[in-house]
């Protein structure tokens, strides 16, 4: 898959469900670890709004401890 466009969370979402959906795990899904930046809430919030009831970006978002830690 490629990012075409901004690097925005929305346009990251887009190109993450496609996977999911390419590799048909998309219920498997249990967590998105990433760093602080803005737009993976964007991503997660995204997401939920696409997967619906299994996906809560505010619990399944995980902070990267590295990142936290720097």
């Amino acid at each position: 898959m490629i990012l075409l466009g901004a690097h925005t969370g929305a346009n990251f979402a887009e190109v993450f469900i496609d996977v999911l959906d390419k590799y048909e795990i998309a219920d498997s899904l249990t967590s998105i670890t990433a760093d602080n930046a803005s737009n993976n809430s964007t991503l997660a919030a995204k997401v939920e709004a696409i997967l619906g009831g299994h996906f809560f970006a505010s619990e399944h978002l995980l902070g990267c401890m590295a990142h936290v830690i720097n």
